[in-house]
């Protein structure tokens, strides 16, 4: 099957095809998979310890390749990104002479690979310096998939607040402090009065980790541990700079998914086109025809119709919801 799709590919080519049978292709998986290194990390899950084989491939080739790239590396060193404090004070303990190569790090755990028998989520990298029409594209310094999170047996579906309780290590929304990012206690989130809590640090977290790993009495060692709602597993976050690396700054309330793919589509979206569903088929017409009357601009995804839109990605939900309330106004 392998040799009969490459003897098409090869009469149908417009580009050279170096490829000549299913042995060239083999090779050439082979050739590739030396160029993710694996590594063996210890997870305590529950009362066990849990091995896990990790893949990935060094970033700084990968960055190398694209700052030497001509079409790319005229566009580097923008200063989209460096509007924060934080990289303001880590960029000032530098050099003049020297530039911050920064990598956007992700692993979407709705985006589960498999491998004949085995899974994983892939972990995508970009590079930050790259204006974002750039590192956000498909293609040349685009997303490059630089690992491979195993998958945990009977690990259930997350949400975007349970990923990022996994990267802070916290126990989540179960917990008497399901906040990522200050140690407010559960029963008063719903406040709306002013408070001071204390926010979470990488620092603090890895002194209360020492703290528990000496007690040797598991209630108390529990308790302490409960105290901010962290699990007992080694952060690597924390053993960068804490001075300019902190995971529970870099956490914040996700818009797209909470607001436009969460309120806007599971909800407000949902219920209008039942409604407007309800008032007729020339109403549902009008709706369309008003999205595709619209002046067609850049960058804005222009609609022939919207009415029957169900499942697309977060960009045009994004669109559907900013010209709703002109779109659907109905006669």
């Amino acid at each position: 099957m392998s040799s009969s799709l490459i003897r098409m590919v090869r009469r149908s080519r417009t580009e050279d095809f170096t490829l000549a049978n299913y042995v060239d292709v083999r090779n050439m998986w082979e050739a590739a998979s030396h160029r993710l290194m694996p590594d063996t990390i210890m997870v305590l899950l529950g009362d066990k310890d849990m091995e896990y084989t990790v893949h990935f491939r060094p970033l700084l080739e990968w960055a190398v390749d694209l700052l030497r790239h001509p079409m790319i590396s005229p566009h580097c060193f923008i200063d989209e990104p460096w509007t924060a404090d934080v990289f303001w004070e880590c960029q000032s303990q530098m050099p003049p002479d020297m530039k911050s190569l920064a990598f956007i790090l992700y692993a979407d755990k709705a985006k589960l690979s498999s491998f004949m028998c085995e899974k994983g989520y892939p972990v995508i990298a970009r590079l930050a310096n790259l204006p974002f029409t750039i590192r956000n594209r498909k293609g040349l310094g685009g997303g490059r998939v630089v690992g491979w999170l195993p998958l945990i047996k009977d690990d259930p579906k997350h949400k975007d607040y349970e990923e990022q309780a996994i990267m802070s290590l916290t126990h989540g929304i179960m917990s008497k402090f399901p906040c990522l990012i200050c140690l407010i206690p559960e029963d008063k989130l719903s406040s709306i009065m002013p408070h001071n809590y204390p926010l979470r640090t990488g620092q603090a977290t890895s002194t209360l980790l020492i703290e528990a790993r000496v007690e040797h009495h598991k209630g108390r060692r529990e308790a302490i541990l409960k105290s901010q709602a962290v699990c007992d597993v080694d952060n690597a976050f924390h053993d960068m700079n804490h001075k300019t690396t902190n995971v529970h700054h870099a956490l914040s309330h996700d818009r797209l998914h909470v607001n436009i793919l969460g309120f806007f589509r599971d909800h407000m979206w949902s219920k209008l086109q039942l409604l407007i569903g309800l008032l007729g088929r020339d109403k549902v017409a009008q709706v369309d025809e008003n999205f595709d009357a619209l002046p067609r601009w850049r960058n804005l995804i222009h609609f022939d119709a919207v009415m029957a839109v169900t499942f697309t990605d977060g960009s045009k939900y994004k669109v559907i919801f900013k010209l709703l309330t002109v779109e659907t106004t109905i006669q």
